[in-house]
């Protein structure tokens, strides 16, 4: 059970992933379709690419799932 769980989430996050991707992608279809000017257009992809590029940090970790947190080492202090 606890190797399943990282895979689901993993799962979860692609799945969010190509959700968000494919309604970017929508939106972007039908902006178009208003007529924007080229800078409104420019901007809106400069965005895009940005949320894009942040849910990749965020959401992938190279298939692994949740990378546990490294164990907290005691310090030790010299005596004097």
């Amino acid at each position: 059970a606890l190797h399943r769980q990282p895979n689901t989430a993993a799962q979860y996050l692609q799945q969010m992933y190509a959700a968000q991707q494919q309604h970017l992608m929508l939106q972007t279809a039908a902006l178009q379709q208003q007529h924007l000017t080229s800078a409104q257009l420019q901007s809106l992809a400069a965005v895009q690419q940005a949320s894009l590029a942040a849910n990749r940090q965020s959401g992938s970790s190279g298939g692994n799932g949740a990378q546990p947190a490294p164990a907290q080492q005691p310090t030790v202090s010299p005596s004097t």
